[in-house]
């Protein structure tokens, strides 16, 4: 990574304004390109952060914008415990990244009940593990577009976990339940409508 900064401050005044291009980034199952940091407010509490490319797995994102009102960088941790998502898409969220370990714990509210909490840990071989409570089984199609079973209706809870080597096949497993709903396979057959569980 690449990293460059300037302090948007008269010399001599107090810092209250930073902005840190990062560059690239990458590691065991993801790449982000184009990062950059600008950091705001009264002890730098505040903070927005842009990626121009986001790759993890084999998902891609473009043009990611988060801000953060309750910004934390102690030590090792940099954390964001008030945050929201503004693209791709709109929802609150908060992180926690220690750039020591390498481990991460990021959390996304998007509804009242929905959350989607994700841990990955650092070092070889790098475990991220997924849970997801009342997700709406639209957004789940939007993040995993080729399930074998297309959800139409209904919440999903589950677990997943990914095992991501420094090379080699990438290990994923995970269990779902659908509240009440229907699915059907790819050619459109539904194999189950109104169901609860």
């Amino acid at each position: 990574a690449v990293v460059t900064g300037a302090a948007a401050t008269p010399p001599g005044a107090p810092t209250r304004a930073i902005e840190v291009s990062v560059g690239d980034l990458s590691g065991p199952g993801f790449t982000a390109q184009s990062v950059r940091i600008a950091l705001d407010g009264e002890g730098l509490a505040q903070a927005r952060l842009e990626i121009g490319k986001l790759a993890v797995l084999d998902r891609l994102w473009r043009d990611i914008a988060l801000s953060c009102t309750a910004f934390r960088l102690e030590r090792s941790v940099i954390a964001c415990d008030e945050g929201r998502l503004e693209q791709p898409a709109t929802l609150p969220i908060s992180f926690r990244h220690d750039l020591v370990t390498g481990s991460t714990r990021v959390v996304a509210s998007p509804g009242r009940e929905e959350r989607w909490t994700v841990e990955a840990s650092g070092g070889e071989p790098r475990r991220i593990v997924a849970q997801l409570t009342a997700v709406p089984a639209a957004r789940l199609h939007l993040l995993a577009p080729d399930l074998p079973v297309k959800i139409s209706a209904g919440l999903v809870d589950g677990v997943v976990t990914a095992v991501i080597p420094e090379s080699g096949d990438i290990g994923v497993e995970g269990e779902m339940n659908l509240r009440t709903g229907a699915f059907a396979d790819q050619a459109g057959l539904h194999a189950g409508e109104g169901l609860a569980g």
